[in-house]
């Protein structure tokens, strides 16, 4: 069984946009500049970024076949990677700081080998052990409504973020606000104890 992994360049392009927003560009921590790539037994493919502080993580649509495997990548080299190459992008580990990289650019293939940090330098992924909150369907364009009236000020932290207020039991809000414009949208039913701020 092969420790390839197929990443379709249609959802790369999709999800590294967001990536970009989070994977460091430091040089004090190296492996903070990559994301790390992985498949499970399942055939779940993931990829990871985080700059200690947060983690982002996006799973691709279908599963592969494949034994478990797992890459760090170069942010910026899988980028670009992305942007100039057809169809699928092919991660093999090519012993245990090297990867190749397999693509179409148009309909010529291209393989190419780069330099990685062992997978061991990536911190671990916080695990979440508090039961799952169901939510509406209608949420996730919501909150992004109200993410986009948050403030950036420094001196005001508490408002970079978008609150979900309980404090009405008969409806509960999404409020987002810079101190100048407010956005708010109601009749949500959060199942939480004490309202709470997303980043």
């Amino acid at each position: 069984m092969t420790q390839e992994i197929t990443l379709p360049v249609a959802e790369l392009k999709q999800a590294l946009p967001g990536f970009s927003k989070l994977v460091s560009k430091s040089r004090t921590l190296p492996v903070l500049q990559s994301v790390l790539v992985q498949r499970d037994a399942q055939g779940i493919v993931t990829i990871e970024g985080t700059d200690l502080d947060a983690h982002v993580a996006y799973r691709l649509k279908d599963a592969q076949a494949g034994k478990p495997a797992e890459v760090l990548v170069p942010f910026d080299t899988l980028t670009k990677t992305a942007k100039g190459s057809s169809e699928t992008l092919t991660l093999i580990p090519d012993g245990k700081d090297k990867i190749r990289l397999r693509y179409h650019i148009g309909n010529s293939p291209v393989e190419q080998r780069i330099s990685c940090l062992e997978t061991k330098e990536w911190p671990p992924t916080p695990k979440i052990t508090a039961p799952l909150v169901a939510l509406d369907p209608h949420f996730g364009a919501t909150l992004k409504e109200a993410l986009q009236c948050a403030s950036d000020d420094s001196s005001r932290p508490v408002l970079h973020g978008a609150c979900l207020d309980v404090t009405d039991p008969k409806a509960h809000y999404v409020v987002g606000t810079n101190g100048r414009v407010l956005f708010a949208a109601n009749s949500f039913g959060f199942d939480l104890k004490q309202s709470v701020i997303i980043p």
